[in-house]
């Protein structure tokens, strides 16, 4: 954590609304970090919902997720900057003369350092002109923090975005529902157990293939049976069927198989006798 936030400056850490470093950062679904007050302010006033940095639109209000890593990353920085500002604070004194009095410091005027120095420099910049004689202003600080924002959201290391993916895992986990498969919609090649929780397709165990298959259909009941007409053995049998139409016989041959399976299929003839 250390190692990382020496690579990252105060302006990575500032929220694109208030300007200002995260305070109870929070994530919204399309990956963006913002102060949670300040984006559950901005959405109080603008609808409909929509992010202010890529400006995805939402239809409802987006559940906002919080963000430990920046908040860790951000409380980490403000830390080390109290600890450098107490620092430097110790270490400088009273301005003596022929040194530059910091112009910031209020009561006893102290010996600007380099960030006083910068201060100063960076607000009494006179606007400059370009070789077509237009004033131009100095850059604008807002810009600079906009453009460091940006650059953060392009660079966010693989943790951060692993974080957000398993926060995201859990939130959608929380949706889950118990589902148990309905027998009425099923296909009729599927077994479904007798809790719908399981489901198998209509391969029969068969203790040797039958060459000639009889078919029962009993219309008023409901039946169809499959019968090994050689061993005079039952195949299997659909129950509960309700017919209300003319039925028709369906045949397939099926696939040839490298021709383990050319023998044709044979309608045989009506003997009562057999």
């Amino acid at each position: 954590m250390s190692a990382a936030s020496c690579l990252l400056t105060e302006d990575q850490f500032l929220c694109s609304i208030c300007l200002d470093v995260f305070t109870d950062p929070v994530s919204t679904p399309c990956g963006h970090n913002f102060c949670k007050t300040c984006i559950t302010q901005h959405w109080n006033v603008n609808v409909p919902f929509q992010c202010p940095n890529c400006k995805k639109l939402f239809y409802t209000r987006p559940e906002l997720q919080v963000n430990t890593f920046i908040s860790e990353m951000a409380a980490q920085f403000r830390q080390s900057a109290q600890q450098k500002a107490s620092s430097s604070s110790s270490e400088q004194q009273a301005a003596k003369p022929g040194e530059v009095p910091c112009d910031v410091c209020t009561g006893t005027k102290l010996k600007a350092l380099k960030s006083c120095l910068s201060f100063r420099t960076l607000n009494t910049a006179p606007p400059t002109k370009d070789w077509t004689g237009v004033r131009v202003s100095p850059p604008s600080h807002e810009g600079t923090v906009r453009r460091a924002v940006n650059q953060l959201e392009e660079t966010l290391s693989k943790q951060m975005k692993k974080l957000l993916t398993e926060v995201e895992l859990k939130r959608v986990q929380q949706s889950a529902v118990d589902v148990t498969l309905d027998p009425d919609t099923a296909h009729p090649n599927l077994i479904l157990s007798d809790d719908g929780k399981q489901v198998k397709h209509v391969r029969l165990s068969l203790k040797s293939r039958p060459q000639k298959v009889g078919v029962f259909v009993d219309y008023e009941e409901g039946l169809v049976s499959f019968y090994d007409v050689k061993s005079a053995a039952l195949i299997y049998s659909f129950t509960g069927c309700c017919f209300t139409e003319k039925l028709y016989p369906f045949f397939s041959p099926f696939l040839n198989n490298n021709g383990e399976n050319s023998a044709p299929l044979i309608i045989s003839p009506v003997n009562h006798t057999e």
